[in-house]
């Protein structure tokens, strides 16, 4: 049988020879700058490679040979006692996926249709997640095509309400305030620092910010608000901000033992996270009604981990860090949102939205 000669046109520029060229450049950089909205060619950590490494080649139209990674131990103690507590097949899912996206980006969930989506809780920790999250090719197409930075920023940033802006200071004030130092003394690093927004905050108190992204347009766009915006930390840092990162990561321990490197004696990490307590309340008896009341802090492919304070204790804990709960901001409307959510959440009345702990270095 004569052989047959295919003939590939690169089209457009992220997909040239020589961007993948650039592109594996960046295979040494162990960490890069994850936001809620992207996460690249996620890979498992090993201690003598990298963490993340950008796609060497472009994603193929056709479907991807590998969609779906499967994990066999908890993502936060390793224990390998897992039970599943909701499985559904994405070709069920391909509705939700459709109107999930429908305003982000293109989605294709025909890729997914022989994959399953499943829900474990490890019987060590009680820490919840999905067994499955996407491979390198998946990764690449789901934050490149389904998920569309320019539509993200013009329909969740224009117009954006003064809401927004009072909860992105008071987030950052809480930080900056638990630093014993003056604020333009500081070391702040914004870890998958998206649009900037809370760069730019910790950057109006005075603090040196460094933003750490991968997606080059939001690199572009920091840079022209004049952030120090870079592929991976290397300095020392009084303030490591983790704002909806966590739950993104297949081994969120691995990032944090690696900031933690990069964390000063005296600084803290910042994480926030999706509050995953409604998950936990029902995790004996998750069924379908409880996945559609709590997709988004489920969402399939993207929100990997379900975490509430004490898992997010028991990461902390898996790297070497102490873990406490924030100081409340007295000075915003957010705040004084989120006191009152407190206490509806203590009579029964409302479920508060984010989880949030203050990570240190564990002295003990």
């Amino acid at each position: 049988m004569q052989g047959v000669r295919i003939t590939v046109a690169y089209t457009k520029r992220d997909e040239c020879p020589q961007t993948l060229v650039r592109q594996r450049r960046y295979k040494r950089h162990f960490l890069t700058g994850m936001s809620c909205q992207e996460v690249y060619s996620i890979r498992r950590f090993h201690s003598d490679t990298s963490l993340y490494t950008l796609p060497k080649k472009p994603f193929s139209e056709q479907r991807p040979v590998s969609v779906l990674l499967y994990r066999s131990q908890c993502p936060v103690c390793n224990s390998t006692e897992l039970k599943s507590i909701f499985k559904k097949p994405y070709a069920d899912l391909s509705t939700w996926i459709e109107k999930a996206y429908r305003r982000r980006g293109t989605a294709r969930p025909e890729i997914l249709r022989d994959q399953v989506y499943e829900l474990c809780r490890c019987t060590q920790c009680s820490m919840v997640f999905q067994r499955g999250y996407p491979s390198d090719d998946l990764s690449s197409e789901l934050y490149g095509k389904w998920i569309d930075g320019s539509k993200i920023y013009t329909w969740k940033f224009h117009p954006m309400p003064i809401r927004h802006f009072d909860y992105t200071i008071s987030q950052v004030r809480k930080v900056v305030s638990s630093i014993e130092k003056i604020p333009r003394e500081i070391k702040f690093l914004d870890f998958g620092m998206g649009w900037g927004d809370f760069s730019l905050a910790a950057k109006a108190f005075g603090a040196q910010v460094t933003g750490v992204e991968l997606s080059r347009d939001k690199q572009e766009h920091g840079r022209q608000l004049g952030i120090n915006v870079v592929e991976a930390p290397t300095d020392i840092y009084d303030v490591i901000f983790l704002n909806q990162v966590l739950e993104h990561l297949p081994d969120p321990v691995a990032i944090l033992s690696k900031l933690k490197e990069h964390l000063a004696d005296n600084g803290l990490i910042y994480a926030a996270v999706p509050n995953g307590t409604p998950v936990y309340n029902c995790a004996a008896g998750f069924g379908e009604a409880q996945f559609i009341k709590n997709q988004k802090i489920v969402a399939p492919l993207e929100h990997l981990n379900v975490f509430n304070f004490d898992t997010l204790r028991q990461a902390g804990k898996s790297a070497g860090l102490s873990a406490e709960i924030p100081p409340v901001d007295a000075l915003s409307r957010a705040t004084l949102a989120s006191i009152k959510g407190r206490l509806f959440k203590k009579l029964g009345l409302a479920k508060a939205t984010a989880a949030e702990v203050f990570y240190r270095h564990d002295k003990s």
